[in-house]
């Protein structure tokens, strides 16, 4: 075929930035995960469904008492787009929570800022406690290929 672009529809300049692909790319929003089909499925806005989206990745722990309904998402937004709010809001969240909950979530956020990483993506921290009131907090996920147990 002479002109492949016209095959796949599309023109020829989106056809030489998108590499020359073999078949149609698929359109922004078009996916199985799009932002229209979640905020169906979770029976809310568009508009809030990407309110959500952005508090996810900015706050997990904000994120989360909007899903379990404890703040509206309007609401958190304003607190993530405000310093002071935030702080207030780190402040007020840290002060109702109990020891062991307060140094999970603080060792939780120091390990997403030196790891850089999104939070799902590791692996999540457990707790044991053992025999003299001694709390152990520990990565639950497998050890990656490479590291040693202690004493090898």
């Amino acid at each position: 075929m002479s002109k492949p672009w016209e095959a796949i529809g599309m023109s020829r300049a989106s056809w030489y930035r998108h590499g020359k692909p073999t078949e149609s790319p698929m359109r922004r929003g078009q996916g199985p995960y799009s932002q229209r089909k979640m905020a169906a499925g979770n029976h809310v806005s568009l508009r809030t469904q990407q309110r959500m989206d952005r508090i996810m990745e900015f706050d997990s722990d904000l994120w989360m008492l909007t899903v379990n309904g404890n703040i509206k998402p309007a609401q958190a937004e304003r607190i993530v787009a405000d310093p002071v709010k935030y702080q207030r809001f780190l402040e007020y969240y840290t002060a109702h929570l109990d020891l062991t909950e307060y140094v999970l979530w603080t060792v939780n956020r120091q390990m997403d800022e030196l790891d850089g990483l999104h939070p799902k993506r590791r692996a999540p921290l457990g707790i044991r406690r053992l025999e003299h009131g001694e709390t152990v907090i520990y990565l639950s996920g497998p050890v990656s290929k490479g590291r040693h147990a202690a004493g090898g």
